[in-house]
């Protein structure tokens, strides 16, 4: 008798388990007929379904945003050196001015291109980008005497409503590395103007155009 009731109380459970997990597969059923059409809060923030399915410039121009300023965030927490070696294993490398304080400098080299191009922005609701550094990477010396290699430059960005400070779009990553010049062609460079500077401010320069499809020319550089 005790050996039928344990096999009947296994029983039970057993249904009521198997209960559990049809009822949460009706519930994943029911779930994929909701209906995404509503992409925006009440407040008129981009959602993460649209963030995913439209690209910014759309999302500009449809809620009216308007890029009133930029912010360059390079925390401090970013390693940085000054070696003149080959490749320093820091997130932040710039050596091509004189030593101050890097993280100023880079937000300065980041933040000039971009301010830039506010004029080319309009609409009714003002915005705030920021940039957020993961990694600043240009060429030491040493490097750029020799044989040159990439300028890495990763980083995040979003948009924040300039009265509220509510978060309206991001962060996305954004990865713009690309080819440094070295020995000859290096020199040759810097001999016309095309200094690692002028090259990372044009490269940041034709990114806006080209994220938020702004009618600027660009910089006309190669990249």
């Amino acid at each position: 008798m005790s050996r039928l009731k344990t096999a009947f109380g296994l029983l039970v459970v057993g249904m009521i388990v198997t209960g559990c997990v049809n009822g949460a597969t009706v519930s994943r059923d029911a779930t994929s007929n909701f209906d995404s059409s509503a992409f925006f809060d009440a407040a008129g923030n981009a959602s993460a379904a649209e963030q995913t399915q439209t690209n910014i410039a759309t999302l500009v121009r449809e809620r009216g945003w308007r890029i009133a300023d930029v912010q360059v965030d390079v925390p401090r927490s970013l390693t940085t050196s000054e070696a003149n070696t080959i490749k320093p294993n820091v997130e932040l490398l710039w050596q091509d001015e004189p030593r101050g304080d890097r993280y100023v400098q880079v937000r300065t080299i980041l933040e000039r291109p971009l301010r830039g191009l506010l004029p080319e922005f309009s609409g009714d609701r003002d915005v705030v980008l920021q940039l957020r550094v993961i990694r600043f990477h240009a060429q030491t010396p040493r490097v750029r005497n020799m044989f040159g290699g990439a300028h890495e430059l990763e980083f995040t960005f979003a948009l924040y409503d300039a009265n509220t400070g509510a978060l309206v779009y991001g962060p996305a990553y954004r990865d713009l590395t690309f080819t440094a010049y070295g020995g000859r062609n290096a020199v040759e460079a810097e001999a016309r103007g095309l200094t690692q500077r002028v090259r990372i401010e044009g490269r940041f320069h034709d990114w806006m155009i080209s994220e938020f499809q702004l009618a600027a020319a660009p910089s006309g550089l190669t990249f």
